[in-house]
């Protein structure tokens, strides 16, 4: 850290010691994220775990990048198809993509013009292989304040921190606990399974369609999904209930 100030290097410290501290994703959000600002000035940021071979999606963390954005984020087979995070792929380094990056393939344009519509100017990329090298957990960054040097050589000093946070969280990969959903939400969470509404779920568990409505939103929340069907898919593989 010779290269950084006082200032950072303080900043760099404390970010160090959120990460090293959390155990749940709500406390990666409120606790790593607002130190991890302190260090990199950025507007957005996203995270999550990706096969190598096809820059496959396996989970997704988003922290601050608009949701109708990420909701395009992945492709056909949650395939990413993000030029930074393709030349992350390949060159394992730290990576700067904007309008004006060299880096940009034609096909890349119409990436670049979504990304543009929801107030995005440019996205840096860099990563944690996993001792595999199967799999990855990348750290996306939207709207820094800028790039050079210095930034890169951030990126390669807070990522091993990041992914030590986010591969230590509860509710990331497969450690989530088994008592992660209160009674009432494993029981809303059972008959979302069965395909029932929530008029369905108000009539069936005595109460109302508005309190049915936080139970799932609560659940979602705490499976960090962002649909009904995703929240069954973690919550199959994650041994919460059984098909």
């Amino acid at each position: 850290m010779n290269s950084l100030s006082k200032e950072q290097t303080a900043a760099v410290a404390a970010f160090i010691q959120a990460c090293h501290s959390v155990s749940t994703l709500q406390d990666f959000r409120t606790v790593v994220g607002p130190r991890l600002r302190d260090v990199l000035p950025h507007a957005m940021f996203a995270c999550g775990c990706m096969r190598m071979a096809d820059r496959r999606i396996v989970e997704a963390v988003n922290l601050s990048f608009p949701a109708a954005f990420m909701n395009g984020f992945v492709v056909e087979d949650n395939h990413c198809p993000c030029p930074a995070l393709r030349r992350w792929v390949e060159t394992r380094s730290p990576v700067f993509v904007d309008p004006d990056s060299s880096l940009l393939l034609p096909g890349d344009r119409a990436w670049l013009a979504n990304a543009e519509r929801h107030g995005i100017r440019n996205v840096a990329i860099h990563g944690v292989m996993s001792l595999s090298q199967e799999h990855a957990c990348y750290f996306s960054f939207g709207n820094l304040d800028q790039w050079n040097r210095e930034t890169a050589f951030l990126l390669q000093l807070l990522a091993p921190h990041l992914h030590y946070a986010l591969t230590h969280v509860e509710e990331f990969g497969n450690k989530r606990p088994k008592k992660i959903l209160t009674e009432r939400e494993q029981e809303v969470l059972k008959w979302i399974c069965g395909g029932k509404s929530n008029s369905e779920m108000a009539s069936i568990l005595g109460i109302s369609s508005w309190t049915v409505k936080i139970h799932v939103s609560n659940l979602l929340a705490k499976l960090n999904a962002s649909t009904r069907g995703h929240a069954v898919a973690k919550a199959i593989s994650s041994g919460l209930i059984e098909v």
